[in-house]
C-alpha cells in the first residue's frame, strides 16, 4: 500500500474543502438530519424507547446510504468532471491515497451527522458506542461501492442516476426485512441489516459476541473486502480514460 503523509495531508485538505463548498454534497449531508428532525419533532408518535431506537436506526440507514454511496460517488465524479483525476494520477497519486483521503472525509462527515441524529432523537447513552462503532463499520463496507460508482460516472449528475438503485437496495430490505421471507433472506447479506442487528441486540441487552453478532460483522468485512478488490480494478482501468 502506497501512502505518503504529505500527499495525504494535501488530499484531505482539498477533499474536505471541495465537499463543504459543493451544494450537491451538502444536500446529501443535510437530508438525514432533516429526517431526524421530522420524525423526532414534527410527526407525532408515541415516544417509547422502542420507537426511538427504530427511528434512530432508520436515520442511520439513510446516513449510510447517502454518505458512503451517494456523497462519496459525487466526490469522486467531481474530480473527473473538473479534469483533476487525470492530474492526480499523472502526479503519481496512488489508488490507495486517492480513495483513503475521500473515504476519511466521508467517514468524518458521516460521523458528525450520526452524532447529530443521535442527539436530536435523544438516544439512550448505553447505545451510543455500539451505534457509532457498528455504523462506522457498515459505512466502511459501503465506501468502495460509492467510490466505484463515482469512477463509472462521467459527472456528478450521473452519479445520482446510478447510485439511486444501490441506495434503495441498501435501505429498503433492511427496513422491511420482517415483512416478507424473500426480503428477509436478501437483507441478511446487507451491511445495513448487520448494523440494525448489532444496535437492536445492544438495546435488548443481548450479547454482541455471539453467533448472530459475529455473522453481522462477517457480512460487513466481506462487503469491504469485495468492494476493495472491485474498486482497485475499476480505478486502474477507468481512472484515466473513464
Amino acid at each position: 500500500m502506497k501512502l505518503r503523509s504529505h500527499v495525504m495531508a494535501a488530499l484531505l485538505q482539498k477533499d474536505l474543502k471541495m465537499t463543504l463548498i459543493n451544494k450537491n454534497t451538502l444536500v446529501m449531508l443535510i437530508l438525514p438530519v432533516v429526517f431526524a428532525v421530522l420524525y423526532g419533532y414534527v410527526i407525532p408518535m408515541t415516544q417509547t424507547r422502542e420507537s426511538t431506537n427504530y427511528i434512530i436506526a432508520l436515520c442511520q440507514i439513510m446516513n449510510l446510504a447517502m454518505t458512503p454511496i451517494s456523497l462519496l460517488s459525487m466526490m469522486v465524479a467531481e474530480e473527473k468532471e473538473k479534469n483533476t483525476l487525470r492530474t492526480l494520477m499523472l502526479s503519481d497519486v496512488s489508488a490507495e491515497e486517492f480513495l483513503l483521503s475521500k473515504s476519511l472525509v466521508a467517514l468524518f462527515l458521516m460521523t458528525i451527522i450520526a452524532i447529530a441524529d443521535f442527539l436530536i432523537l435523544k438516544g439512550a447513552p448505553e447505545l451510543f458506542a455500539v451505534y457509532l462503532i457498528s455504523g462506522t463499520l457498515a459505512a466502511i463496507s459501503l465506501l468502495f461501492l460509492g467510490a466505484m460508482i463515482g469512477l463509472l460516472c462521467k459527472d456528478q449528475m450521473a452519479t445520482g442516476t446510478l447510485s439511486a438503485p444501490f441506495m434503495i437496495f441498501i435501505m429498503l430490505p433492511a427496513v422491511f426485512s420482517t415483512m416478507n421471507p424473500t426480503i428477509h433472506l436478501i437483507a441478511q447479506f446487507l451491511p445495513t441489516t448487520a448494523f440494525i442487528d448489532l444496535l437492536m441486540r445492544q438495546a435488548a441487552g443481548l450479547p454482541l459476541i455471539s453467533g448472530e453478532g459475529l455473522m453481522s460483522l462477517t457480512v460487513m468485512l466481506v462487503w469491504a473486502a469485495l468492494g476493495a478488490l472491485a474498486f482497485n480494478q475499476v480505478y486502474r482501468r477507468k481512472g484515466i480514460d473513464g
